[in-house]
């Protein structure tokens, strides 16, 4: 039993707590503890209460989140010890059963065709803290915020941080705007890139050979990934770099947390990965069978049929086979994407969330006090075809050969160049 204050708000609310609990009154304890958080939100007892009133209704997630908030407010080791139990509870009511697991297999085949279908769009859209970033069929981007993208051509994919922009380009060259704090933006001379993330002050890339190279702030060994190979996907945030290998296993440098709960680097056990996804202080994994797990102290342990997984600051949320998304997290509407169809990718950073819809638009959703969420007019948001990428490549070879990237004739002038073959003007600038 959770030991009571001297408070008398607080004797009461426990007594009426254990008498809804004993009665099965779980709406009104709900409503009751409600009360009592809304006069004081670190009423920590209140939390337990409720969330001992949504672990009865099946409500796993919101029981998970009250009861972390538990662990959060109180000192005391015996109060502590009674939400872990709940939280226990919850970890075991949510495991699939036998029928489940047989179900979940059989869904492997389909799952996989959906994330093969879509993952060409996980790279058009990414969320940072003050940005975020859509990637246009034609190669160029747009963002919110300050960041100047708007001379980034020939682009593939692309990656927001804390504070800084990454674009992938056809010829595996990495551009890079904003803040270069530590460095971070410094990847001119990185080449044969397939993939690049971006944390608060470091950016990663990985290269076509399996291994990963990293610039920018590594005062966590966030940047150590040097002895890394075999890896197929890559994503960073905050302090730490997650590496996804070819064989389903997970790698980890970086922030180690000091917390149960605080320990986005704690994957070494994780198997059957197929992506991930990571943010201050957890990183969540999405298994072959369209499950998910999770360093942090939100329960997503009964979600189902899920393609695509995304990190926020206190928030995860994740795409469903059928084009629908879910989401949990703090309690705020960063959250609110339950109305939401036809999303193909989705990206998730700070206090926003933000879903690429099939028709080339973006929706958003939470804070906008940086304007992230200024999205709506966006539109043609979606990945080049395949023909239009290997142009663009050959275009980046010409221009690096000091070439007319149009058709490959030779230029005259000194500033404002002419090509002598299809009369092109280009600037040098």
């Amino acid at each position: 039993m959770l030991a009571r204050g001297m408070d008398a708000a607080f004797v009461a609310c426990i007594n009426r707590s254990q008498e809804y609990i004993k009665s099965g009154k779980y709406t009104l304890l709900i409503e009751e503890c409600n009360n009592l958080l809304s006069m004081d939100p670190n009423f920590y007892e209140a939390y337990y209460g409720r969330g001992e009133a949504y672990l009865r209704l099946g409500k796993y997630n919101e029981a998970y989140n009250d009861f972390n908030k538990v662990l959060q407010y109180s000192s005391s080791a015996e109060d502590k010890e009674a939400a872990r139990k709940g939280l226990t509870k919850i970890e075991n009511l949510s495991k699939p059963t036998e029928a489940e697991i047989k179900k979940l297999q059989e869904r492997i085949p389909e799952l996989k065709k959906v994330r093969e279908r879509i993952a060409k769009y996980q790279v058009c859209v990414s969320a940072g803290d003050v940005y975020t970033v859509g990637l246009k069929t034609d190669g160029t981007v747009v963002a919110t915020g300050r960041c100047n993208v708007r001379g980034w051509r020939y682009i593939i994919a692309i990656a927001a941080g804390d504070k800084h922009i990454v674009g992938l380009k056809a010829d595996g060259t990495v551009v890079a705007a904003g803040s270069n704090k530590h460095d971070r933006c410094k990847v001119r001379g990185w080449r044969d890139i397939v993939a690049v993330a971006a944390g608060d002050e470091h950016t990663v890339g990985l290269k076509a050979d399996g291994t990963v190279v990293a610039v920018g702030s590594n005062h966590f060994d966030q940047c150590n990934v040097s002895g890394w190979c075999d890896i197929v996907a890559i994503t960073a945030c905050g302090r730490h770099t997650i590496g996804l290998k070819a064989n389903g296993r997970v790698v980890a440098v970086g922030y180690k947390g000091y917390f149960k709960y605080d320990r986005p680097c704690d994957v070494s056990d994780w198997r059957d990965i197929v992506a991930v996804a990571t943010n201050n202080d957890y990183t969540v994994g999405l298994k072959v069978d369209g499950t998910v797990v999770a360093t942090m102290k939100y329960n997503v342990s009964d979600w189902r049929d899920i393609v695509a997984i995304a990190a926020g600051l206190a928030h995860t949320v994740s795409l469903k086979a059928d084009g629908t998304v879910v989401a949990t997290g703090y309690e705020d509407n960063r959250c609110n994407v339950s109305g939401w169809r036809d999303i193909v990718a989705i990206a998730a950073c700070g206090w926003h969330t933000i879903g690429l819809k099939s028709d080339g638009t973006v929706v958003a959703v939470g804070q906008n006090w940086a304007r992230q969420c200024n999205v709506l007019k966006w539109r043609n948001i979606g990945p080049a075809s395949e023909e239009q990428v290997l142009k663009w490549k050959q275009s980046l070879n010409w221009h690096a050969q000091g070439l007319c990237e149009y058709c490959g004739g030779k230029l005259s002038g000194l500033f404002i160049k002419k090509c002598l073959s299809c009369g092109k003007r280009i600037d040098v600038f």
